[in-house]
């Protein structure tokens, strides 16, 4: 007999509550250049939805990162308020369409310590995503607890040597603060240099990090002197990786 008392939302909190469905979390990175992954976010953030999945879209890069590239709407709550109790999760997030919600993410460092994840809050206030997608800079992995259990990290670098050192480095010291689920990358650079820089990520992968790093996509050299709006709009076979990883 249906308790009359009970409001609509609250019999959906205790049915996800008891069935545990949360939106997988994909952290986007790369840490030499942030905008890069804001402007791979943005896209998927529109693709995605496409084929009929809802995300939200976490941006942590700040204005000194973003290379002016604009916040997808106004936020009047960091997560940060939403993770420490102040405001509802909702409250937090802004839909850009009925299948993409944006939330700005600047200031959780100070709360990764404190609370339930993000993923634990929308499960409880009814709210139904396929994925979380995280547009970051890759400097502070200990804000991504504040995400949800399990992470998948894909980092977007170039394939110089010089770009392949500091990047095994950067992956062996974030999976020390925040393991992930899965590894994988988007090399950029001609394709001898992309052969050689993965291999040598992979070989790294397995010696320091005990979990593979998959080849997510490859890009041209060239890419890096075309605009932000304009880098990822041919790269279709990179975004349908992303996008197949992401509902995965």
């Amino acid at each position: 007999v249906p308790d009359d008392t009970r409001d609509q939302a609250a019999g959906l909190r205790d049915i996800f509550r008891h069935a545990r469905l949360e939106p997988a979390v994909h952290v986007i990175a790369c840490p030499t250049r942030p905008a890069l992954s804001v402007s791979l976010v943005a896209a998927l953030a529109k693709s995605l939805p496409e084929t009929g999945q809802a995300i939200l879209w976490i941006d942590e890069v700040g204005f000194d990162g973003r290379e002016g590239w604009p916040f997808a709407t106004r936020i009047r709550f960091d997560l940060s308020q939403a993770l420490a109790g102040f405001v509802d999760i909702r409250s937090a997030i802004q839909p850009i369409t009925n299948d993409c919600w944006y939330g700005l993410s600047l200031h959780t460092q100070s709360t990764t310590s404190a609370g339930a994840a993000v993923t634990a809050k929308l499960r409880d206030s009814a709210t139904i995503l396929d994925s979380i997608l995280v547009a970051s800079s890759g400097k502070n992995p200990a804000a991504w607890n504040s995400y949800g259990d399990e992470i998948n990290v894909c980092f977007v670098i170039d394939s110089s040597d010089k770009a392949i050192d500091d990047g095994i480095l950067w992956m062996v010291n974030t999976h020390a603060v925040r393991p992930a689920k899965t590894w994988s990358v988007v090399l950029v650079g001609e394709p001898t240099e992309r052969a050689a820089g993965f291999s040598r990520l992979e070989t790294a992968a397995s010696k320091y990090i005990s979990t593979p790093v998959l080849l997510r996509g490859e890009v041209p050299g060239s890419i890096g002197n075309l605009s932000l709006t304009g880098i990822w709009a041919t790269e279709t076979s990179v975004l349908s990786s992303l996008a197949t990883h992401a509902s995965t």
